[in-house]
């Protein structure tokens, strides 16, 4: 009886035994699920919000660069204005030296000629 009792009593703890690494199998592949489950989670959550700030950056800069490439534009329109003013300026500039030298010529060359033909004139007479 005492063998039967106590095979009885070994059959008993080694079904608990079983049941309970069973159970414990159980209870640490549902938390290693779990853990799993949110480390997953917190990288796709992390990617996203990181996505998120990298886009945000990206448009900072995107605009940044637009305003920027806008007062570059304006600053070169204005050089140029500045640059065709200038020349417009310096042609006048020139026309008003030049206009006085060119009627001066055209006078000694209108001069000369009167003088060659008053030569040529007395010439004629001397002869």
């Amino acid at each position: 009886r005492v063998r039967k009792a106590a095979g009885g009593a070994a059959a008993r703890v080694a079904e608990f035994a079983k049941n309970a690494a069973g159970k414990t199998k159980e209870v640490i592949t549902n938390a290693a699920d779990k853990v799993e489950g949110a480390a997953k989670g917190a990288v796709d959550k992390t990617k996203s919000l990181l996505k998120g700030v990298a886009d945000k950056i990206k448009a900072f800069f995107e605009k940044a660069m637009q305003e920027v490439k806008k007062y570059l534009k304006q600053c070169f329109d204005e050089t140029g204005e500045a640059v065709k003013v200038l020349g417009d300026a310096s042609k006048e500039a020139l026309d008003a030296l030049l206009g006085p030298k060119q009627e001066a010529e055209r006078a000694l060359d209108a001069a000369a000629g009167e003088v060659a033909d008053m030569e040529e004139g007395a010439m004629d007479e001397v002869e």
